[in-house]
């Protein structure tokens, strides 16, 4: 209960953000490797708004920053200040893509899940779970994976919660046309070019030290939910004797292949302009996707 009222109290300064910047271009910087190579020099006098880490770029101190989100607002919220600026950080509890879509279209209207009801669906095998979930919300089974087992909880806890199915809420809301006129723009690389990319990032991962670093936030904070995402999971396992380096890297770079995978399924689905398919994409390309995506942007009529 002391969670959730934390988590309450921080999202809420969500609200101060209402049509603060209404008419203004904003820009928002996720978290991808290749921000590395962008001068964000060039936005020093616009409004922007950041994602997890991009406060380690080295250029990061030019931005007029209004706003950072993040992923674990109990974990990180309440000690939060921007590195070079006081303003407090806003929260959310999803992926930068989610949030987009989010800020674009609204929300979908579900309530908390009570630890109560979190707490006795837990008790039960993913299987049996999923199961539940089919007779009860077939629609939701169908679009969520069978294990999946956080979004089982979710849309189970939903139906016990109101009655109703989380399907319905989700087509209740219909994520129709967006509240905001927005230009969004998505890198697609060759496939075989971005899995050579994870494999070298998984290994250098490893080799810079992300089994200690895994272990040292286990001990700070304990096992909490973000200790249980891509990397980290494999190497507490193996810092915990569970598995060998060799199967603690092959896991790593299998699940980050399987969640690029994904995510190129969501960018394909979503309204944005994609640069990079037509051939392998490379550091050396970075001058001819910037000039068309400048070009698409001033096309846009949303630019100057």
């Amino acid at each position: 209960m002391l969670k959730n009222f934390l988590f309450k109290k921080i999202l809420s300064k969500n609200s101060r953000l209402h049509n603060l910047y209404k008419k203004e271009t904003c820009y928002i910087f996720g978290n991808g490797y290749s921000l590395k190579y962008i001068n964000l020099k060039k936005f020093e006098k616009k409004y922007s708004f950041t994602t997890g880490l991009n406060y380690l770029h080295k250029d990061f101190k030019f931005l007029n920053v209004v706003g950072d989100f993040h992923l674990h607002p109990g974990i990180f919220s309440p000690i939060w200040r921007h590195p070079y600026t006081k303003k407090i950080s806003f929260s959310n509890k999803t992926g930068t893509n989610m949030w987009i879509r989010l800020w674009l279209q609204g929300q979908v209207g579900a309530p908390e899940v009570d630890e109560g009801v979190r707490a006795s669906l837990e008790r039960l095998e993913t299987e049996e779970l999923y199961l539940s979930l089919k007779r009860l919300d077939s629609e939701s089974a169908a679009v969520i994976h069978a294990r999946d087992r956080y979004r089982i909880v979710r849309a189970l806890a939903h139906f016990e919660q109101t009655g109703t199915r989380l399907s319905q809420a989700r087509q209740a809301h219909g994520w129709g046309e967006p509240r905001h006129r927005c230009f969004r723009l998505g890198l697609l690389p060759q496939r075989a070019w971005l899995h050579e990319r994870i494999n070298r990032r998984a290994e250098q991962m490893y080799r810079q030290g992300l089994v200690d670093e895994a272990v040292a936030l286990r001990s700070r904070y304990g096992a909490i939910r973000p200790l249980s995402v891509l990397g980290y999971r494999d190497a507490l396992e193996l810092a915990d004797g569970g598995i060998d380096y060799e199967e603690a890297l092959h896991r790593t770079r299998r699940d980050t292949r399987r969640y690029a995978k994904n995510q190129e399924t969501w960018l394909r689905k979503e309204p944005l302009e994609l640069l990079g398919e037509a051939g392998a994409l490379c550091e050396e390309d970075a001058e001819v996707l910037a000039q068309r995506a400048i070009a698409l942007w001033s096309s846009s009529g949303l630019g100057t």
